[in-house]
């Protein structure tokens, strides 16, 4: 049987970590472990419109734009743009922006929480949302057969699916893009509470709760929505642009000049088995940005290697040898049944050949004494932590980046025995990398 360990001391390598801190400024900045969740972002207005619990906090880029002595007219770059906390932020700041996303869902996400909006935008969709609220016909529209929406919506004392489409279909009778995305956007961020569906650990869990009312959670949450875009077309302030692209940065980087941005403000993705296709395919079917089986699997085609369900012996390798030696050395500490997976050990061999590669471009996109602010979470497996935040500043100091710091905002098993926690299970921690090229 295998088994699942947060850490065993046994597995602990100082001398390795020793070698691999080497030339890094490793400290201490737990007064910072706010920055690193989306708990403060689904307060502010715009941030909340959509709720991607994998974010990060709007002061995290406002302190590394301080920090870094931006000034307004610079552009920002955001390689894995998620729900577009750092381009929005960036406007907030009069940063302009470029972000990247493989997931259909989190461009669009992106995309409208950082469009321009007038007065005229706010009339239009205040005048829809009051003919939607009297809305009341038999839906044309069907759920996607590769959801079992059924099951996912099941709750016969309320319709909540046929109601669900009904406003679906009227939203996608809108004219206007505009008023057409911001409806849409409400809609999309209510489905998982009207759903059986829960998102927790690495994935959707089934988890029935019937009383739901999904007229009452679209509108309380256009009331939200709607205030805010009030707020910003009465600020009448222009915002800088904000460019996201749908298409992984990888693959696509060539959009991006260059020497051409400030900063690269982001959060890459973990190598903690978290799929970000599955754990979001209610939206991503319900939405229509996939049609099946496959669609989910293309969005993963073009991620970063960090989960099991991809194509994990195909793609680019790492050349930095010092550093494949080093994770063979830790994986080789862990007896193979001790992981879950046996595939586990080629996901972390892919997931460092991909991100030394994003790690390389980004430096190239960066000017001359350009910056970048990395989020990462190192991961435990078969009881043994893999330093991802010290392997990533390793990565960039071969990349050419210099003076990198790794700040530990927090830990993440701190119910750990104080002995383990002494004996290498501070190890397993959540960090805010910096360096300049």
């Amino acid at each position: 049987m295998n088994k699942l360990r947060k850490f065993d001391p046994r597995t602990h390598d100082e001398g390795l970590v020793r070698s691999l801190s080497r030339d890094l400024k490793v400290s201490d900045a737990h007064e910072k472990a706010p920055l690193v969740s989306f708990l403060e972002a689904e307060k502010q207005p715009i941030h909340r419109w959509f709720y991607v619990r994998e974010g990060f906090s709007p002061r995290l880029v406002h302190q590394a734009v301080d920090e870094l002595g931006l000034r307004a007219g610079g552009r920002i770059l955001d390689p894995f743009c998620g729900g577009g906390t750092t381009l929005l932020a960036s406007q907030q700041r009069g940063l302009s922006s470029t972000g990247f996303d493989v997931n259909p869902l989190m461009a669009y996400v992106s995309r409208v929480k950082t469009r321009p909006y007038t007065q005229k935008d706010f009339e239009d969709v205040g005048r829809l949302i009051g003919k939607m609220r009297d809305a009341n016909f038999k839906p044309a529209l069907s759920a996607p057969p590769e959801l079992d929406a059924e099951r996912v919506f099941s709750d016969k004392r309320r319709n909540v699916l046929e109601k669900l489409l009904m406003f679906k279909e009227f939203t996608t009778k809108v004219d206007s893009q505009t008023s057409r995305d911001f409806l849409m956007l409400g809609w999309l961020s209510i489905l998982e509470q009207a759903s059986n569906m829960r998102r927790g650990g690495t994935g959707l869990r089934y988890e029935p709760r019937y009383g739901k009312d999904p007229k009452k959670l679209l509108f309380e949450k256009y009331a939200l929505t709607l205030g805010d875009l009030k707020t910003l077309v009465r600020d009448k302030q222009p915002r800088p642009e904000a460019i996201v692209i749908k298409d992984s940065f990888l693959a696509s980087s060539s959009k991006v000049a260059d020497a051409s941005a400030d900063a690269v403000i982001t959060s890459p993705p973990y190598p903690n088995c978290f799929d970000y296709a599955q754990i979001y395919g209610i939206e991503l079917y319900m939405g229509d940005f996939v049609k099946d089986e496959r669609g989910l699997e293309a969005v993963n085609d073009g991620a970063i290697r960090s989960h099991m369900n991809m194509k994990l012996a195909q793609g680019r390798k790492w050349g930095n040898k010092r550093l494949t030696e080093s994770l063979s050395r830790l994986l080789r500490r862990i007896p193979l049944a001790h992981l879950w997976d046996p595939k586990i050990p080629v996901m972390l061999d892919g997931y460092f050949a991909d991100m030394e590669a994003a790690i390389r471009l980004m430096h190239a996109k960066l000017a001359p004494g350009g910056a970048a602010v990395l989020v990462a979470g190192n991961v435990s497996y078969g009881g043994a932590i893999i330093p991802v935040d010290l392997m990533l500043s390793q990565i960039a100091l071969d990349a050419g980046f210099k003076d990198i710091s790794v700040q530990v905002v927090r830990l993440l098993a701190p119910e750990l025995p104080p002995e383990q926690l002494a004996a290498g299970g501070k190890l397993l921690r959540e960090s805010v990398i910096s360096m300049r090229k």
